[in-house]
């Protein structure tokens, strides 16, 4: 295992270890699997499981300090690469639930440009971007804004998810609450 992700990983809270046990064998067995992609391709993939998997349990310092160390290896693949797009998002949502919304915005305004530019393939993850930011603006009272991106990213998500979609009703209600 790199060093790097030996002191991510043993640096978790105990408890965060065991609970995430199935979590921890999934991302070694990914990182043998990926055994033929690059060191950095390795790392970026452990860091990613592992920190999205800290988001799903609410850990989000640790998901922080994951997802970081994944944006570090991601910085390295190129400005346009999807995995720097995921990899923003990530620390986005990792720092907006924190309540630092002023380090989520320039990362989420990143990946917005990043799935702008090559927007075929990455609707849901253009919508999802749009959908945070939506959240930021209506926090700064900007409704106008908020409202503009909502639609957007309701658009992006009519097109490719089902009617009766989770993602969709969340837009849909954060849509009526805007419009009250």
């Amino acid at each position: 295992m790199p060093a790097a992700l030996t002191g991510v990983i043993f640096a978790m809270p105990f408890r965060a270890v065991i609970s995430g046990t199935r979590l921890l064998a999934a991302a070694l067995c990914l990182q043998l699997w990926s055994a033929s992609a690059g060191a950095g391709e390795q790392e970026w993939q452990v860091l990613t499981v592992l920190g999205e998997a800290a988001l799903q349990q609410k850990n989000f310092t640790l998901a922080e300090k994951q997802l970081a160390a994944a944006l570090d290896e991601a910085d390295d693949f190129g400005s346009g690469d999807p995995r720097l797009g995921r990899s923003l998002n990530n620390l986005a949502t990792a720092r907006n639930a924190l309540g630092r919304t002023e380090a989520a915005e320039p990362l989420l305004r990143r990946a917005l440009e990043i799935w702008q530019a090559t927007p075929a393939g990455h609707e849901l993850e253009l919508a999802a971007t749009l959908h945070h930011l939506a959240g930021i603006a209506y926090g700064k009272g900007d409704r106008r804004a908020a409202m503009a991106s909502l639609r957007q990213a309701l658009a992006l998500r009519e097109k490719a998810l089902p009617a009766d979609h989770a993602a969709l009703a969340r837009t849909r209600k954060s849509i009526a609450t805007l419009e009250r």
